[in-house]
């Protein structure tokens, strides 16, 4: 669903909204990023931006939407990884839910590491859809972790894997927007893995 301007205001909220999310993902210790509703990737923050090696002009550190498809950015994903990363895009997409799958990100060395990627939409108080948010937590070391226990023959992490969650704490949502605009985001906490009932914080919650 595309998003709505406010009455009176044409385009104006969204540009501020996207202003200001800009320099709140541009604070969270992680690599953050957001698209629009149709699903483009729009914007990452300084940290992402750099682990990918961009140009300091490239649309994707400007925030600037350049009217591409919403899977072009796919080519970032290591090839075993594009369908399912392309099921869950398409799946968030029709549904308007949140979502969050694994995949290896290449970096600007030509290197991929696996990352741990959450995306919630951001809606404003009426319900229309403004951005998709994402955070993807790097769990590299984790996933070496997963095959060594796997060569030793102990249980593999794999099976707890699933009940990974990555969230974003409403409260940095609260400070973005202030009194600007009334939106509501599915999460209440903030980033961190758990795995077999251990918590590993990323970003301990406040």
């Amino acid at each position: 669903m595309p998003a709505m301007a406010l009455p009176g205001h044409e385009s104006e909220p969204k540009q501020i909204v996207g202003t200001q999310l800009r320099k709140t993902l541009n604070t969270i210790p992680a690599y953050t990023w957001y698209a629009v509703p149709s699903g483009t990737l729009t914007f990452v923050n300084e940290a992402y931006a750099d682990y990918l090696g961009l140009a300091k002009d490239d649309p994707l550190r400007l925030g600037l939407e350049t009217g591409v498809a919403w899977d072009t950015h796919i080519e970032l994903v290591h090839p075993d990884d594009r369908e399912e990363t392309l099921r869950v895009g398409a799946t968030c997409n029709r549904t308007g839910a949140a979502g969050q799958t694994a995949f290896r990100i290449r970096n600007s060395e030509g290197e991929y590491r696996w990352f741990l990627s959450r995306l919630e939409p951001l809606r404003a108080s009426d319900g229309t859809l403004l951005y998709w948010i994402g955070i993807n937590l790097d769990i590299e070391e984790l996933k070496r972790a997963e095959e060594q226990r796997r060569i030793a023959g102990a249980p593999c992490l794999s099976q707890d894997f699933a009940k990974t969650r990555v969230r974003l704490s409403t409260s940095v949502i609260r400070e973005l927007f202030g009194d600007l605009m009334p939106c509501t985001l599915l999460t209440q906490r903030l980033p961190y893995f758990e795995v077999n009932g251990d918590s590993c914080r990323l970003w301990p919650p406040s």
